[in-house]
């Protein structure tokens, strides 16, 4: 099939045929593609699988491959699925749909090993009471939640079909299949059954369809380049048109003239930044533990599989599993904060235990990092600890673990740039906190930084990068990272080639300014710290147009809070803050102060100036959640989730999701409830360096 298509740039591209797999019933369909999988992580119930589709053509492809699953896929992403019998068929989403000439696409999915037999009885949607909410929205896709409460004196298993406006890219905590114009819906082994007056929390993330467009079209006409996940890429023609970008006077770099707005709330900035490092002391795995007494020394052979002492770094998030890359980045973003802002933290007496926290992260990146000979050819990184899958099926303290904890790799053949930058960046900017007081130390991170973006920069690519997908998926590619962790050796070294590699590399990477800088895209923290070196405009209009996005466009619930998506809505509205305090050191003077009321109204909000009047950080304020979703806070004798029923530890500092929706009161103290209740490294990192900007603003 041929068919013409005009992109927004005004030019033609010629697809020169569609790919039909599930016509053919084959695996492959075409004979210029190739399909690879490979499992990535396995456990008794389930696995999870990554896929590569290779275009050995001069020609670029739509892709539809189609093969069979030994399971129920229960999570995907970089995909649209549809089950066929005993397969299943694939297609791209809008970022990854056309697979170019002599290039590849991945995407992966997770799936529930098939049951010999099920005896349950199932209850439909006409059994059930079912809540739908839209979370998120964008021009071209949302991500909604379903709230399925059983009403029956019975225990039940579901499976309902729901109408869907949209394809289906992302799931979590059900499966699914399309039936005609609907969509089926199951659980999964957590979630499968509903005791009597209970319910159950799925939700999912759709393209949506356009006019004329069915779900089973397998071409598309939507242009726009909106990444799910990670917010649309930038629109170079809507760049300063903007009525509310101003003009780039930066002639004024002070903000002495800044005074926060009065808080509604009786907290102490300096005491919360105390305790939100006491949350990453909570974090380490092998300890020691001076204040966070009730942590328990784990995971002390980590590393041992590949001769290497990584005994050190920080459990995610309310699991165990080591992810270098959302480590990494949050180390960064807390020095960040400690640089700018080092008087706030010696004013919050602060600045030492700070520092032991991020020696501890910096020595385990150092020894994941394999620097064996001269020159690169040779290093590995050891990117992960930990298998998810099996992680995440045990709910016990780290201490009481027994299962394997493997260690994931990467080399040349195989690289993983976005880690490796994202470690660089961590370690240039370690250098920077410990140069005036331990030089050696210091000298040994900027090594080390060096090598490790050496080895990031001359082995571009990540497909060595797969046992964290499906949990920390690299959506936008490794060029942001590669220009994040050149812009920290810049401001380490002053060696402008590392400048120079900043500017290209951060033109490639996918643009964040209409979402957020976070773990997984660090454009708009680039951006800052461009225009921070450059004073360039460009940069400038960019971060006016991120914060413009924020502060009117976003949705904003009644109490305040700019709404980004249900997943850790309270990271995100946290790290904009810090974002914007630390552009209003260089940004036009008329807008300084409006960049600072922004960002103190969400900071406050978060700490309890809410409609809620609550807080959601842990033993902060007032009505403080108790029960975040953390296996050691909670330290359950039985290995069990509802034994006892509160957490026997109290996680101070640490900032839990926040609401799932644009409602004040769409939260609850669960610690079922993961989307709402999940703490993680990434959570408190923004918010961290936030609270240190504030209290620089102090008078």
């Amino acid at each position: 099939v041929l068919y013409m298509k005009s992109s927004k740039k005004g030019f033609y591209r010629f697809l020169v045929f569609f790919v039909f797999a599930s016509l053919f019933g084959l695996e492959l369909a075409g004979e210029d593609l190739e399909v690879k999988r490979e499992v990535t992580s396995k456990w008794n119930s389930g696995f999870c699988e990554n896929v590569k589709i290779i275009n050995h053509s001069n020609n670029p492809i739509l892709w539809n491959v189609n093969f069979k699953v030994d399971g129920d896929i229960y999570n995907i992403w970089n995909a649209v699925s549809q089950k066929n019998g005993d397969k299943y068929s694939f297609k791209g989403v809008d970022w990854n749909k056309e697979v170019g000439p002599n290039s590849s696409v991945d995407f992966g999915f997770c799936a529930k090993i098939l049951e010999n037999s099920q005896n349950t009885q199932v209850a439909t949607e006409d059994d059930l009471k079912i809540e739908r909410k839209v979370n998120s929205e964008w021009q071209s896709g949302f991500c909604e939640n379903v709230k399925i409460t059983n009403p029956t004196a019975k225990e039940v298993s579901w499976n309902i079909k729901l109408s869907v406006n949209g394809d289906i890219y992302n799931i979590w905590n059900a499966v699914y299949q399309k039936d005609g114009d609907k969509y089926s819906f199951k659980g999964v082994d957590w979630n499968k059954n509903i005791k009597p007056n209970s319910s159950v929390e799925f939700g999912f993330c759709a393209n949506k369809l356009q006019n004329g467009e069915d779900n089973n079209q397998n071409s598309s006409d939507n242009n726009d380049d909106q990444n799910s996940n990670q917010g649309s890429s930038e629109d170079s023609n809507n760049q300063g048109n903007d009525s509310n970008s101003g003009n780039l006077d930066n002639s004024d770099n002070s903000n002495e003239d800044i005074t926060p707005p009065v808080s509604n709330i009786d907290v102490d900035y300096k005491s919360v930044l105390n305790a939100s490092w006491l949350f990453y002391e909570a974090q380490k795995a092998s300890g020691p533990f001076e204040k966070v007494t009730w942590r328990v020394p784990a995971a002390l052979d980590d590393g041992k599989d590949v001769g290497v002492d990584l005994s050190k770094g920080w459990f995610d998030a309310g699991d165990h599993v080591k992810f270098n890359l959302p480590m990494a980045y949050s180390a960064t973003m807390l020095e960040w904060g400690m640089i700018e802002a080092k008087n706030s933290y010696l004013k919050a007496n602060a600045y030492d235990f700070a520092k032991k926290q991020i020696r501890y992260v910096l020595d385990y990146f150092m020894n994941a990092y394999n620097e064996k000979n001269e020159g690169s050819a040779d290093d590995i990184v050891y990117y992960q600890v930990g298998d998810p899958g099996a992680d995440h099926a045990f709910w016990g303290p780290p201490q009481d673990m027994t299962m394997k904890r493997p260690t994931y790799s990467c080399d040349k053949d195989n690289p993983c740039s976005e880690v490796s930058a994202e470690m660089a960046a961590a370690m240039a900017a370690g250098y920077m906190v410990f140069k005036d007081e331990d030089p050696t130390y210091a000298a040994k991170l900027l090594e080390e930084a060096k090598g490790v973006y050496e080895f990031a920069d001359t082995y571009k690519g990540n497909k060595g990068y797969k046992a964290a997908n499906g949990f920390y998926t690299s959506y936008s590619g490794y060029w942001d990272e590669l220009a994040w962790g050149a812009v920290w050796l810049y401001k380490a070294t002053g060696e402008t080639k590392y400048l120079q590699k900043a500017k290209e590399y951060v033109e490639k990477s996918q643009s964040a300014i209409y979402w957020a800088h976070n773990w997984d895209n660090v454009s708009v923290g680039t951006y800052l710290l461009l225009a921070k070196i450059t004073n360039d405009s460009s940069y400038h209009q960019k971060l006016q147009t991120h914060l413009n996005n924020w502060l009117y466009k976003l949705k904003k619930t009644p109490g305040g809070l700019v709404f980004l998506d249900q997943w850790g809505s309270l990271r995100y509205a946290s790290t904009t803050a810090f974002i914007a305090l630390s552009y209003s050191d260089i940004a036009p003077a008329d807008k300084r102060a409006l960049y600072v009321a922004f960002a103190k109204k969400q900071i406050d909000y978060i700490l309890g100036d809410n409609p809620r009047d609550a807080s959601y950080v842990v033993g902060v304020g007032k009505n403080y959640p108790i029960n975040p979703h953390h296996r050691a806070a909670h330290d359950s004798p039985t290995h069990s989730i509802d034994n006892p029923t509160n957490n026997r530890h109290l996680l101070i500092g640490a900032l839990v999701g926040g609401p799932a929706s644009a409602d004040d009161f769409d939260y609850k103290d669960d610690r079922r409830d993961y989307i709402r209740n999940e703490v993680a490294t990434d959570y408190n990192a923004g918010f961290t360096s936030a609270l240190a900007k504030l209290i620089s603003l102090e008078k």
